[in-house]
C-alpha cells in the first residue's frame, strides 16, 4: 500500500503551477507562462522525496498502468487516483466498490487548481460543403433527450441544462457521484481561463513525458530536469511560429 499514485505526470503540473499563481503556458501562446525554473525543480524534487520515503511507488511498478482498470487504486494498493471526473465509472465497475470523487488541497495562501474544462469540443470547418447539417448534428448531440439517454453522460457531464436534468433520473450510482461532484466545482471554483497553445501538444504529450520519465528513474536530477524542459520546449515553440 502507497501514500498516493506516481502522479507526477502534466496535468498535476499544470495546477501546481496555478496553486502557485502562473501557468504552463503564457496568455497568447508563445511560450512558457512561468518565470522561475525553480518551480519546476521544487515540483520533481517533491517527488523524489515521495518515492525515496516510499510513500509513492517506484515507477517500474506504474509504467505499464495505461488503463483504468489497472490502476492501483483498483486493486486497494493506493487509496487516491487523479482522473477526469468522468472516469469514475469505468474506475468503480473495476474496483467493485463505491468511490468518491474529492477536490485537490489548496496550497497555503495559493490559489484553488480546480476548474471545469470541457471533455470534448465540437467544430465545423469555415471550408465544410455541409455546414448546416454539421450544426444540426452538433445541437443533437448536445440538446436531444433521446441521444443522451444513448452516451449517458460517457463524455463527460452534458453542458445542456435540460439535458443533465433529465439523465440524473437515470444514471447509476457512479456516474451520479460526478454529476454531482461537476455541479459542486461548478458553484465553487472558476472556469477554466488558461489555454493550451498549438505547441502543447508536443510539449505535454512527448516532452514532458520524456522528462518525467528520466526524473524518475534518476537520469535527471530536479534542477537539470527544469533546464532541460525549457530549453526544449523553446524549441518547440519557434517550430510552431
Amino acid at each position: 500500500m502507497y501514500g498516493t499514485p506516481l502522479s507526477n505526470g502534466i496535468d498535476s503540473f499544470k495546477q501546481f503551477l496555478m496553486e502557485r499563481g502562473t501557468f504552463l503556458y503564457n496568455n497568447d501562446g508563445t511560450g512558457l507562462g512561468y518565470s522561475d525554473d525553480q518551480l519546476v525543480a521544487e515540483w520533481f524534487a517533491y517527488w523524489n522525496k515521495l518515492r525515496q520515503d516510499k510513500v509513492a511507488p517506484p515507477p517500474e511498478m506504474t509504467a505499464n498502468l495505461t488503463a483504468l482498470e489497472d490502476q492501483l487504486i483498483v486493486h486497494q494498493k493506493t487509496p487516491f487516483l487523479e482522473l477526469h471526473s468522468n472516469q469514475i465509472v469505468a474506475v468503480t465497475k473495476s474496483a467493485n466498490r463505491p468511490i468518491k470523487l474529492i477536490e485537490y488541497p489548496s496550497y497555503p495562501g495559493g490559489q484553488k487548481p480546480q476548474y471545469l474544462k470541457p471533455s470534448q469540443y465540437f467544430s465545423v470547418t469555415s471550408s465544410s460543403k455541409q455546414k448546416d447539417a454539421a450544426i444540426k448534428f452538433i445541437d443533437f448531440f448536445t440538446n436531444d433527450l433521446q441521444a443522451n439517454e444513448a452516451l449517458g453522460g460517457e463524455r463527460g457531464v452534458p453542458i445542456a441544462g435540460k439535458v443533465r436534468e433529465h439523465l440524473k433520473q437515470k444514471l447509476d450510482p457512479a456516474a451520479k457521484v460526478a454529476f454531482d461532484y461537476v455541479d459542486y466545482v461548478s458553484k465553487n471554483f472558476p472556469p477554466l481561463t488558461y489555454k493550451d497553445p498549438a505547441a502543447a501538444s508536443e510539449i505535454n504529450e512527448t516532452l514532458y513525458k520524456s522528462i518525467q520519465d528520466k526524473v524518475n528513474y534518476g537520469q535527471l536530477t530536479p534542477e537539470q530536469a527544469a533546464k532541460e524542459f525549457r530549453q526544449q520546449a523553446e524549441k518547440i515553440f519557434k517550430t510552431k511560429q
